[in-house]
């Protein structure tokens, strides 16, 4: 694969690493702390508020991301996000060590995080796609799908057996340690990318109109309106569906981590495989049919069977045909 010359593959190969090891630290860390507010509370509600709080903070700061992006460094914007991560593990340890941590807490620190995220992964995607030529953009995403695959077969069983043995301190500082790791991986990245050009200032008007024009531009395009009306409804009940694996398992297994763990990372080898065919295979020839087969596939044969049987090893089946079709 040859790569564009902004950038060397060693630098490559160290922005990817540090967030795998990101991923990696964090996967672990929302394993612990799901089964931890599920123990705590016995209700799936207290699992599902916790998505539900870092969604919602994401979707709120987005219109505005997408505009403070092409304003603010990328690779500055990378930064805060690793950071912000460490920083909310880090008071969720403090809580805890002082034996004061409540839920609220939690829902609180997983908003602050999916604010944090809604800037970085625009800052990241869209730094990549100046990094990279752009007939390696289909691989280059199915390596990052890659990597966001393998750091979930490893996140759950590390998270499980930490948590298990150690604690939940023990997993919040490898969260906080793999962050910070990272961010000084990444600060040791020469990213330089071009910056669209932008009316000066920063007021609030100026944000919201330009915020506004990237609404416009879509609404303008019935396809993509189309397109987009699809993804969000999928994900909506997707999403729905997905929240309640972790409190259904532990609920049906008298809250067995080896058996969530095991399941999660038959999710993640899912995903993993799929992501290798996208990588080896490349960009498929009619993209909209490919995407709407996987929809389908992940319905029929993820998420329907999840509601007909208890036994783990069909959960687990169904979780990796779901993730499989997920990086396509």
């Amino acid at each position: 694969m040859r790569y564009a010359a902004c950038i060397s593959k060693g630098a490559l190969a160290r922005l990817l690493g540090g967030q795998f090891v990101s991923l990696v630290a964090s996967g672990a860390s929302l394993f612990a702390l799901r089964g931890w507010a599920y123990q705590k509370t016995g209700t799936a509600t207290s699992v599902t508020h916790l998505t539900a709080a870092f969604l919602a903070a994401l979707l709120m700061m987005s219109p505005i991301a997408g505009v403070l992006v092409d304003r603010i460094s990328k690779k500055r914007l990378m930064l805060i996000g690793d950071l912000v991560s460490a920083m909310t593990a880090l008071s969720i340890w403090l809580l805890h060590m002082a034996g004061v941590l409540e839920i609220w807490h939690l829902y609180l620190l997983a908003g602050f995080n999916g604010a944090s995220q809604a800037f970085h992964w625009p800052a990241y995607s869209s730094a990549l796609s100046e990094l990279v030529k752009a007939c390696h953009y289909v691989r280059v995403n199915g390596f990052l799908s890659l990597a966001e695959s393998g750091s979930r077969i490893i996140a759950p069983g590390i998270g499980c057996a930490i948590y298990a043995f150690a604690g939940l301190d023990a997993v919040l500082i490898i969260n906080i340690t793999g962050s910070l790791l990272a961010a000084m991986l990444l600060m040791s990245v020469p990213i330089s990318v071009s910056q669209r050009k932008t009316p000066s200032g920063w007021s609030l008007q100026i944000l919201l109109a330009e915020s506004m024009e990237g609404i416009a531009f879509i609404l303008k395009r019935p396809s993509l309106v189309r397109l987009l009306t699809v993804f969000f409804i999928c994900n909506f009940f997707l999403n729905v569906a997905t929240s309640l694996i972790v409190p259904f398992i532990l609920a049906t297994h008298s809250d067995d981590l080896l058996i969530l763990g095991a399941v999660q990372s038959a999710g993640a080898i899912g995903a993993l495989a799929g992501a290798a065919a996208i990588v080896a295979y490349g960009e498929p020839r009619r993209l909209v049919i490919a995407v709407l087969l996987c929809w389908i596939g992940t319905g029929m044969l993820g998420i329907v069977p999840l509601g007909v049987s208890k036994n783990a090893f069909l959960i687990a089946a169904s979780i990796f045909s779901y993730t499989f079709c997920g990086p396509a």
